[in-house]
């Protein structure tokens, strides 16, 4: 399936971009432009026949946060050729959501 051959390119792309560290709010959407931009190229060049939609979220982590991040999400397409699906990656002082939809074309 295509979450599980995804899954590590748009981590790829996630860890080549995130740094540990404070990030102001025009600097967290600098980011979430770049993971969300690169998401999108290594998608389009390793699956074709679909359009892709991507989004990032990046979500501040607190140590005084016992409760963690949780995120739920849920979209309606044609299941027998589109789908969605969400990758995660945690680091110490951030945790980012990458959301993708892939739609036949």
């Amino acid at each position: 399936p295509m979450e599980a051959a995804a899954s590590p390119l748009v981590l790829g792309a996630i860890t080549a971009i995130i740094r540990e560290g404070a990030i102001d709010a025009a600097g967290s959407q600098e980011i979430t432009r770049k993971i969300s931009a690169a998401s999108l190229e290594k998608l389009r060049d390793e699956f074709s026949g679909y359009k892709f939609v991507v989004q990032a979220l990046l979500v501040p982590t607190s140590s005084s946060d016992s409760e963690g991040f949780s995120m739920s999400s849920s979209a309606a397409w044609e299941p027998s050729k589109d789908m969605t699906f969400n990758v995660k990656w945690e680091g110490k002082d951030y945790i980012v959501v990458v959301s993708v939809v892939a739609i036949s074309i």
